[in-house]
């Protein structure tokens, strides 16, 4: 799961920005998080391993979802708790419009008024002088929870009422990987509410820095959430601002004589594919966008390679890091190292994912940043053919 555009040098696993008429921040999950889960030798790891691969199956199995949370934010050193709302969509190809621009649509937004109160339940004034910067709880980004998990414990069954109804949850603290979407950067656990009947989070506990210094304490709670169900028209209309852009100054432009090394050991060199047409796709770890649009690259690698059509992933990052997440995620896209950022620095990339189809003359015949709708990148390898 995962859409748009993150910027590819970030350190952050996210990427905000401002939509609609009011102060409502998109958060597109970035970043595809895997690895083995590593637990204590115990029954009770050993039920929080089996909780967490189920919710991870669930969301992958999930063809749609939308949600509605609460979001509550305790400042360090101030009693003052902050709650707002959170909205999160998720939508595969198969849910959406023939017509939509995006081959996935993922939406988080958090956003709306924000209601200001102290531990005893009274209204505060807002208080200017707090640096305030909500951010959402990744849930496009759940079918991973169970990936880079260092430890994680069962505790005992909790009944968690939310959304006026009464639900029985396994709860699940869990020690993620620095830097991974479910760590939030703090480095500590998170503890998890996840419904027994449907195998979804739905509450969340975790820490993370706060602006003005210290740990805040962040809760979040899902409200209402429907699955399997078209997602909303507001969020179709949202999707095209999603949509990728096309950077029509490198139409035409001859591409420099890369010769770099794949992933599996082989020296590609852009002289030696003979005049064929390439696809260069640009991508990285952290990027959902990336790890969204991945499956379509690699169903067309396979379905034009017979035709002599060289579709290649790029990537900037260790060989080790790239190939421990397409490994933890299955995919087969052959890969390219670009080391020295050669490609990385002649295009000036620095939003990913971004699309390069290159003419068997050498020449560019479309460069894109962001996400391609399959009919559209269909389209763009067909112009490059004739």
């Amino acid at each position: 799961m995962g859409v748009y555009v993150s910027d590819a040098r970030a350190a952050t696993v996210r990427a905000h920005t401002e939509f609609m008429s009011g102060k409502i921040s998109i958060a597109f999950a970035l970043a595809g998080l895997a690895l083995p889960v590593m637990l204590l030798a115990s029954g009770a790891a050993d039920d929080a391993s089996a909780v967490l691969h189920g919710t991870a199956a669930a969301y992958e199995k999930a063809s749609s979802f939308e949600l509605t949370a609460s979001l509550t934010v305790k400042v360090p050193r101030q009693d003052v708790l902050i709650t707002t709302a959170q909205t999160a969509v998720y939508a595969a190809g198969a849910m959406l419009p023939a017509d939509a621009p995006i081959p996935v649509l993922e939406i988080e937004a958090v956003g709306g008024s924000l209601v200001y109160r102290n531990s005893a339940g009274q209204e505060l004034k807002p208080d200017a002088g707090l640096s305030l910067r909500i951010e959402s709880f990744p849930f496009t980004s759940l079918d991973a929870i169970d990936k880079r998990v260092i430890s994680a414990r069962a505790l005992p069954d909790e009944t968690l009422r939310a959304g006026g109804e009464s639900m029985l949850c396994a709860v699940i603290e869990a020690l993620y990987e620095k830097r991974t979407l479910f760590d939030g950067g703090s480095g500590r656990q998170v503890r998890l509410w996840i419904e027994k009947k449907t195998s979804l989070v739905r509450q969340a506990s975790y820490e993370r820095a706060w602006s003005n210094g210290g740990l805040a304490q962040w809760t979040v709670r899902v409200e209402k959430m429907t699955l399997d169900q078209p997602p909303p028209r507001w969020a179709i209309e949202q999707a095209a601002s999603m949509k990728g852009r096309e950077e029509a100054k490198w139409i035409g432009q001859p591409v420099p004589d890369f010769s770099m090394m794949s992933l599996d050991g082989q020296t590609v060199k852009l002289a030696a594919l003979g005049g064929k047409v390439v696809l260069l796709d640009f991508w990285a770890t952290w990027c959902g966008p990336c790890r969204e649009e991945m499956p379509l690259v690699e169903k067309l690698r396979e379905e034009l390679k017979s035709r002599g059509v060289e579709i290649w992933g790029v990537t900037d990052e260790s060989p080790d890091v790239a190939r421990r997440w397409l490994a933890e995620r299955k995919r087969s896209l052959p890969t390219l190292v670009d080391a020295d950022r050669t490609l990385f620095r002649h295009y000036a990339i620095e939003n990913i994912p971004v699309l390069i189809v290159i003419r068997g003359d050498g020449k560019v015949s479309n460069y894109v940043v962001g996400l391609r709708a399959e009919r559209e990148l269909r389209a763009d390898i067909a112009k490059a053919m004739e």
